[in-house]
């Protein structure tokens, strides 16, 4: 796995993304503001405050009716710093119930499902980085199905890991998104 805090720049906060807050874009971001928003999200992928590991992306790809959200995942996912947590880190957490519960025995995916990836690259992300990195993981997967199925949100509780809602996370973009207009070198007029 590759380390964000490696980076040339690390950054303070890393955002690990969960397929339901990806989905959600496309309810809760007005459709001309979509490519704004997912071009905003791809800078921040690049830069290493964005992660969310293959699974998400499989799970995207794997979707009836592929969307903007889906497309960009598919673009996103090659600049992605972290991909994967280690299977030393996917052992460590399995210990945790809630995690173990994350996957539905009785579900009949054909794939992996990416929660307990989620949660453990949050966790490994969080606790050996060096230096330590703030991690949160953006979801709204926030509703225990039990006996059957754990959300991420208790799973990230019991690991002592910040989440957000979807709607935080598309703040966070849009914060993002204004403070680089700030920055931004003003551009010269017509007539300069």
């Amino acid at each position: 796995m590759s380390d964000p805090s490696e980076l040339e720049d690390p950054p303070q906060l890393v955002c690990v993304l969960d397929t339901s807050t990806l989905i959600n874009i496309k309810t809760m971001v007005k459709v001309d503001d979509q490519w704004e928003v997912l071009t905003a999200m791809t800078e921040l992928v690049k830069q290493g405050r964005l992660v969310f590991p293959t699974q998400v992306h499989k799970e995207m790809k794997n979707a009836q009716h592929p969307d903007a959200p889906g497309a960009w995942c598919g673009g996103a996912k090659r600049h992605v710093a972290v991909t994967q947590p280690t299977d030393e880190t996917m052992a460590e957490i399995f210990k945790v119930e809630s995690v173990r519960q994350l996957v539905d025995a009785n579900s009949d995916v054909d794939h992996e499902e990416a929660d307990p990836y989620v949660a453990a690259m949050a966790w490994e992300l969080s606790q050996q980085s060096d230096p330590p990195l703030d991690v949160v993981v953006a979801t709204s997967d926030s509703v225990d199905r039990l006996p059957r199925k754990s959300a991420l949100t208790t799973a990230c509780n019991d690991l002592g890991i910040r989440f957000w809602d979807s709607e935080t996370f598309i703040a966070w973009v849009w914060d993002f998104i204004e403070s680089a207009a700030e920055t931004a070198p003003d551009e010269p007029s017509e007539g300069d």
